[in-house]
């Protein structure tokens, strides 16, 4: 069985990634942020969102879950662009 997609064991290693995903969700959240008041800004003047906003969003969101979903030792697989360290072979 191959050990795809895995960090290895190493507490401190796993501690590191930790604080850096945590660093990265804060500057993420604000950027969330920035794209909310942005979408009802143009829902508020032209009537309707950008469907390129709500594609964005939903990849933030999606890469956020996959952040706390690692920081919670819920999932081993650390999210892009970090899931290739400690995996065993190129593919994604």
């Amino acid at each position: 069985m191959s050990n795809n997609n895995r960090i290895p064991s190493n507490a401190i290693i796993r501690l590191f990634f930790v604080v850096l995903f945590n660093i990265i969700n804060m500057v993420v959240g604000k950027l969330i942020l920035v794209l909310a008041f942005y979408q009802f800004l143009c829902h508020l003047f032209t009537g309707s969102v950008t469907e390129r906003s709500v594609r964005w969003g939903e990849a933030m969101s999606n890469w956020t879950l996959r952040i706390f979903l690692f920081m919670t030792y819920k999932s081993e697989r650390m999210p892009f662009p970090f899931h290739r360290i400690g995996s065993d072979s190129e593919r994604d």
